[in-house]
C-alpha cells in the first residue's frame, strides 16, 4: 500500500499544529509492534493513527485496535487504508480532551497503548495514563529521542530529572530503539526513539 500516493490523491495537507510525521517503513512498523510485545488477545489503544500505517500492523497482531486521531482531514484516508481491517475502531477526537474513565470504558478492560505521538503532548499524555489509568498495562511510544533518554535515565546522570523520578515510581522504562529522522514522512527536525513503559 503506497500511503504517500493515497495522501496525495486525496489532497491531504500536513498540519504543523498536530505535529504530523508519519512512519511508512514496514520493517520499522513491525519492530514497534515487536517492542510492544503484543499478543492475539490484546486490546490496543493507538493515539495518533495518522494515515493508518502503524494501525494496520498492530491490527494484524491483536484482537482489537481503538485508533484515535485528532485530524478530521485524515478520516477519509483512514477509511481507505483500514478498509480491510475489521478489528479496528477509529475515533476522530483529541485524546487529551477525553476523561480517562471514558477511554478505559471504550477499551473494555485491560489494554496497551501503542502510539507515534505528537511530541508536544508527550509529557502530559504519559502523566495522564500513569496517574489516572487503572487498566493500562503498558505504553509503547515513539517520542523525541531526548525525552526517551530522560525517561530511561539512570540516577546521577545529566538526563535524570523530575519526569524520570515520576515515571519510574510507577513503571519500568525500556528504551527500545532509536529512529533516525529520515524514517518519517515528512522528516521532523529531531531524531526519535521508541520507549516502553510497563
Amino acid at each position: 500500500m503506497d500511503v504517500k500516493q493515497i495522501l496525495k490523491e486525496n489532497g491531504f495537507r500536513f498540519n504543523k499544529q498536530f505535529g504530523q510525521n508519519f512512519l511508512t517503513d514496514g520493517g520499522v512498523l513491525s519492530s514497534i509492534v515487536s517492542d510492544a510485545e503484543l499478543c492475539r488477545d490484546d486490546v490496543v489503544l493507538e493515539i495518533g493513527a495518522g494515515a493508518g500505517t502503524l494501525t494496520r500492523t498492530i491490527a494484524d497482531n491483536v484482537k482489537k485496535v481503538i485508533a484515535m486521531e485528532i485530524d478530521r482531514n485524515l478520516e477519509k484516508i483512514l477509511a481507505i487504508t483500514l478498509a480491510d481491517k475489521r478489528n479496528v475502531d477509529v475515533i476522530i477526537g483529541d485524546v487529551m480532551r477525553y476523561p480517562m474513565e471514558q477511554i478505559e470504558k471504550t477499551c473494555g478492560g485491560e489494554y496497551k497503548v501503542v502510539a507515534n505521538i505528537p511530541y508536544y503532548i508527550t509529557t502530559p499524555l504519559i502523566m495522564n495514563f500513569i496517574e489516572q489509568g487503572t487498566q493500562v498495562k503498558s505504553l509503547t511510544l515513539t517520542i523525541q529521542k531526548e525525552v526517551a533518554e530522560r525517561l530511561a535515565a539512570k540516577p546521577a546522570t545529566k538526563e535524570y530529572g523530575a519526569i524520570t523520578v515520576g515515571v519510574n515510581a510507577v513503571a519500568d522504562v525500556t528504551l527500545c530503539r532509536i529512529l533516525p529522522r529520515d524514517m518519517f514522512y515528512p522528516e521532523p527536525n529531531v531524531d526519535s526513539a521508541v520507549v516502553r513503559l510497563d
